[in-house]
């Protein structure tokens, strides 16, 4: 599945800016929260920074290396959350993004005032960034990643029942 979200999320990063520019999310978040629960921390730092290196050549709204250290310390920083939920719950990948969104975006902020001097925090980026942003984020994650990963699982569960179900008679 790691694969399968690392293909929508790169999708999602290529086309939404196309068909919806005003829309402006942080689309690996959903496969970061996937990568801490299935892999080391090690392993899901790595592919943080990969990702982040990947939107650094795609995007231009951030200044270069940014999104990678604010995606790999994101996760360095979230990678123990994932105890304290549960995988399987459907609620758990858009709660878990909107936390990493929230981290995300302080870092972000953090970040672009030590390095950047054109970067301004008021008040209305605390609510925009730190709330709308965050919750349009774990909606981005219900949607695309979610629903559509409970509905499959559902699904292969239907057919190994009515398999095995056929078997019996």
């Amino acid at each position: 599945m790691l694969k399968v979200s690392f293909l929508i999320a790169l999708a999602a990063t290529i086309f939404f800016p196309i068909f919806l520019p005003s829309v402006h999310l942080l689309f690996f978040l959903p496969y970061f929260v996937g990568c801490c629960y299935r892999l080391t921390r090690l392993q899901s730092t790595m592919r943080a920074f990969c990702c982040g290196l990947i939107i650094d050549f795609l995007s231009s709204a951030y200044r270069f290396g940014l999104y990678t250290l604010a995606s790999t310390f994101a996760v360095l920083l979230c990678y123990g959350f994932r105890q304290q939920f549960f995988e399987e719950k459907l609620s758990t990948l858009p709660l878990m993004t909107f936390i990493f969104s929230i981290c995300f975006s302080a870092l972000d902020a953090i970040l672009s005032l030590t390095l950047s001097s054109d970067f301004v925090l008021c008040g209305r980026w605390l609510f925009t960034d730190l709330f709308e942003m965050a919750i349009g984020d774990a909606l981005y994650a219900l949607v695309l990643f979610a629903l559509p990963f409970q509905l499959t699982r559902q699904i292969s569960r239907m057919r190994q029942y009515a398999l095995a179900r056929k078997k019996h008679c």
